[in-house]
């Protein structure tokens, strides 16, 4: 795991047909749409699954104070 999170998506545009990314944190990078599309993919169900495992650590943490 990095030293720190992202806390707000990246810029995200399409420029003569490739998806340019740039972030705050000085992370740019270039993809194709179809990279992109399947990045997206793949990006929403591991979000997913993170915030389901914070939630899970959260209900653990609040099921301990009672």
């Amino acid at each position: 795991m990095s030293a720190s999170a992202i806390e707000q998506p990246p810029q995200v545009e399409a420029v003569e047909g490739m998806v340019l990314v740039d972030s705050r944190d000085g992370i740019a990078f270039t993809m194709t749409g179809e990279a992109a599309v399947e990045l997206s993919e793949r990006l929403s169900e591991i979000g997913l699954r993170a915030i389901g495992q914070r939630k899970q650590i959260e209900w653990k943490l609040d099921s301990h104070r009672i």
